[in-house]
């Protein structure tokens, strides 16, 4: 019967012989699942950029409030890094990332003083005005949907950013913005002022009143 199945071309038998002593074969598909690709790192500018083009493209951003959205993701930049794998930022991350805020100067690109420094270096002086609480919860925030935009994509695992807000402890009196030496010198030398030019009296005293009483 082996002779007259060779002449019919049919090796069925070679092959069962063949098959008992060569290990079996994965199915290409198996094969496949077994190799894992490994996923291309997003860098943290890489993404702001593009989160950006994503927001004003579908125009989730008025044209004013571009200059903030970016004031305040620019703060992810500066104190996280740009280069930072975003894969890696840890919720540990997200705590200093706060903590840091609570350190920082307002207007640290427009004030000389600030400007060009680095984190690191505005975390070794000693600045006396820091960014409010309102200021830091609204960067938070903004960073917050940056995070989710970066779930959705699966580029973080986690959005840890997420229910971090810091409760403001001062009174509602202490918590308006008040006025630097510098701002004031500005108002009280103002053209204005030098040239006492006002339509009516009460413009002349109201601010004098306001920086003597603090009203």
């Amino acid at each position: 019967t082996g002779t007259l199945a060779r002449v019919r071309q049919d090796y069925g038998l070679e092959r069962a012989i063949v098959a008992k002593y060569e290990p079996a074969q994965p199915r290409v598909e198996e094969q496949g699942s077994s190799l894992s690709k490994p996923k291309e790192v997003k860098r943290l500018s890489e993404v702001l950029k593009q989160y950006e083009e994503y927001k004003i493209g579908r125009k989730d951003w008025s044209d004013k409030s571009i200059p903030d959205m970016r004031s305040n993701l620019g703060w992810l930049q500066f104190i996280l890094g740009k280069e930072k794998p975003l894969r890696e930022i840890t919720q540990q991350d997200m705590n200093d990332f706060v903590s840091t805020l609570q350190k920082m100067p307002p207007n640290r690109n427009k004030k000389k003083l600030y400007k060009g420094k680095t984190a690191e270096e505005l975390l070794a002086m000693d600045i006396e005005r820091t960014l409010q609480v309102k200021t830091i919860n609204n960067i938070v925030t903004v960073a917050t949907t940056f995070f989710d935009y970066c779930l959705r994509n699966e580029y973080v695992k986690k959005n840890y950013c997420a229910k971090i807000k810091l409760k403001d402890e001062r009174r509602p009196d202490e918590q308006r913005n008040p006025f630097t030496l510098e701002e004031v010198v500005r108002i009280f030398t103002c053209e204005r002022y030098r040239n006492n030019d006002f339509n009516n009296e009460w413009e002349y005293w109201l601010p004098i009143l306001g920086f003597y009483t603090g009203a």
